[in-house]
């Protein structure tokens, strides 16, 4: 099962997931690692269930056992399909024999992604699912949606952020951080009225407005030369 580092800030806030497994030892297990990683995971044994509890939301991504009591993961996959649509949640393989059938489930269009139990580790499932959830990590404790345009740090989320803006925070999140000139190269237009150095601050300026309170905590600033985000020292 995956540890977190000491020294890394928490994660929480990645979003919900539902771990549908007829073996309770599995079950416990993904959601333990899933929670652990930053996500609310819940597990369910019937698909009966799973689906009353999308009543009061749809998760984010679905982990699935193809063989579960009484009904079969690809209908699941089919019936998530078929009633959420675009909604969908992304639908994740988990199974302990592959096959050649898994891949034209995925190639169907059911599933998103297949892990094999005993093959490849917890680690790699939870890998699996925040990719496949839109999250992809920036920095310790740092993640970053493009779909959605946000930052999220210790459960916080960012404003929507524009993608110069996300772009800034990956070099943020750096360990020499950005210097400014860098910093005017990428998020200065060429042909801005405003004097080069006055515009750099008030661009800066309003992307530390957007960030959530945690995140603009450890934006340290060195006089004269940039930023960065101190993600090991919040």
């Amino acid at each position: 099962m995956p540890t977190l580092d000491p020294l890394s800030p928490t994660v929480t806030g990645l979003g919900r997931v539902a771990v549908l497994d007829g073996d309770r030892a599995c079950q416990a297990a993904a959601c333990a690692a899933l929670d652990e990683a930053g996500f609310e995971a819940q597990g369910f044994a019937r698909a009966e269930d799973f689906y009353e509890s999308l009543d009061r939301g749809v998760p984010a991504v679905v982990v699935l056992d193809r063989r579960l009591p009484g009904a079969s993961g690809d209908m699941v996959a089919a019936k998530l399909r078929a009633e959420l649509g675009a909604r969908r949640p992304a639908v994740v393989i988990w199974i302990a024999e592959p096959s050649r059938d898994c891949e034209a489930t995925l190639l169907s269009g059911l599933a998103d992604d297949v892990v094999v139990k005993g093959e490849q580790d917890l680690a790699i499932l939870v890998q699996r699912v925040i990719n496949r959830a839109g999250w992809d990590p920036v920095g310790p404790g740092l993640y970053c949606n493009r779909r959605e345009g946000v930052l999220l740090y210790k459960g916080e989320r960012s404003e929507p952020l524009t993608p110069r803006e996300l772009d800034l925070a990956y070099l943020l999140a750096a360990t020499e951080g950005i210097t400014r000139p860098q910093a005017k190269r990428m998020m200065i237009e060429l042909d801005a009225k405003t004097a080069a150095e006055v515009h750099l601050n008030v661009v800066v300026c309003r992307f530390r407005a957007k960030l959530p309170p945690s995140l603009r905590a450890v934006l340290a600033t060195t006089r004269g030369q940039g930023w960065r985000f101190d993600l090991l020292h919040p």
